[in-house]
């Protein structure tokens, strides 16, 4: 067995058990696996350039930092199905939250920092590409939330960070920030006008399922 096999038969163990919500077992896993994470970095040192793998920092909540890790570890392991555009600094975040007047949820501005947007199978995550909002295109994050809102009635605090079809979007719910700096995402139906349904509970949580989706769908 090459070390890729045995790598992905490893995380495939402890990552693909639930759709939704994280598996205790799994983040114990996780916690347990800096000795994997060196063996990632090892064989991939030609990504660096593109994105890190990082032990995320101690002030982030214990459940964030072991998702994070999880889905960098899936960009490392299946990079023809995830595909990263390049990290952006905290400057144009903070621009991209004036020009929208919201505050990012800290788990989605770790997103920003690390890899820019993410294309998963044929879905988008909206990110940031850089700091010209005005002039930019999809998945511009901050571009498209302004396009929409010029033609629908969307809440302004609704971040738009997923298109399904003009119908309906996934959004960060900026309006319901929690103690951690989170928020929920919530699918806002175009058709009618309203909030249907929470997706996530966060956007570390909304992010990890579309991830686990796209791998068990491929």
């Amino acid at each position: 067995m090459t070390a890729i096999g045995g790598l992905r038969g490893w995380m495939s163990r402890i990552l693909h058990r639930k759709r939704c919500r994280p598996s205790l077992s799994a983040a114990v896993e996780v916690k347990k696996s800096s000795r994997m994470m060196d063996e990632l970095e090892n064989l991939f040192p030609e990504s660096s350039h593109a994105f890190r793998i990082k032990r995320w920092p101690n002030f982030e909540p214990e459940r964030n930092r072991h998702l994070m890790e999880e889905i960098e570890q899936h960009i490392l392991l299946y990079p023809d199905q995830i595909r990263p555009f390049q990290n952006v600094d905290d400057a144009i975040i903070a621009e991209a939250e004036e020009f929208l007047g919201v505050h990012f949820p800290r788990s989605y501005r770790r997103y920003l920092q690390s890899w820019g947007n993410l294309e998963i199978g044929s879905t988008e995550i909206y990110g940031l590409f850089g700091p010209d909002f005005v002039n930019s295109s999809v998945p511009d994050v901050a571009w498209f939330h302004k396009k929409i809102r010029e033609v629908q009635s969307i809440p302004n605090h609704l971040v738009i960070i997923q298109n399904h079809d003009d119908d309906c979007y996934d959004c960060l719910d900026s309006s319901a920030m929690n103690a951690d700096g989170e928020c929920p995402v919530v699918r806002w139906d175009a058709v009618n006008d309203r909030v249907e349904w929470v997706v996530a509970e966060d956007f570390v949580g909304f992010l990890r399922r579309r991830i686990q989706e796209e791998l068990e769908d491929a």
